[in-house]
């Protein structure tokens, strides 16, 4: 099984999906978007969009911190 997953070069063709996949979030996510501002109202879907995305970027931002500190430790005990 292994070996005719090799042959048809599975882990490029795995790779190609799970890429295009991840390309088509975005417009999904954009129409996604557009159908739910004619349900709910543009005003709340903004405010609540806003909030999750700073959320999202709080958690990126906590996670880069922690690595900084993390590769300075790192740097600091290499250079001593």
């Amino acid at each position: 099984m292994l070996h005719r997953f090799q042959a048809n070069r599975g882990i490029l063709l795995a790779g190609a999906v799970a890429y295009y996949a991840l390309l088509s979030l975005i417009p999904l996510i954009i129409l996604l978007l557009v159908a739910l501002s004619h349900v709910v109202d543009q005003t709340q879907l903004l405010a609540l969009l806003t909030r999750y995305l700073e959320q999202l970027v709080k958690r990126h931002r906590k996670l880069t911190c922690w690595r900084h500190r993390k590769l300075t430790l790192l740097v600091n005990t290499v250079i001593q």
